[in-house]
């Protein structure tokens, strides 16, 4: 059987009945996409709707470990240091109630 299941990654101490598993990856923006949908943008005269529809490119961003989560380099967290990281702590919450869908602004 594989496990995940170690010692904390930043404390180095026991991972209790609650842990987290963080999964990093970096994303870049490609310069020349942005580029191309704030043209289309502008065309249609600020109606983002039609820009995404007509647009060429998938996303503005490249992920740099590529789309398979799977393959992202992951962390294992317990339950003590993911608490005592607020940024961290409230920016997973936020999230875990949304989709994985940005709002274009």
């Amino acid at each position: 059987m594989k496990t995940r299941v170690k010692p904390c990654e930043n404390c180095g101490g026991k991972i209790g009945p609650d842990f987290y598993i963080v999964k990093l990856s970096q994303a870049l923006v490609d310069p020349s996409a942005v580029n191309r949908y704030v043209g289309m943008t502008q065309y249609f005269q600020g109606h983002t709707a039609l820009a995404d529809v007509f647009a060429t490119d998938k996303t503005l961003e490249h992920v740099m470990q590529g789309e398979d989560a799977n393959q992202w380099p992951e962390m294992i967290i317990c339950l003590r240091c993911f608490a005592g990281n607020p940024i961290l702590a409230q920016l997973l919450f936020d999230r875990s109630g949304e989709d994985d869908q940005p709002s274009v602004d």
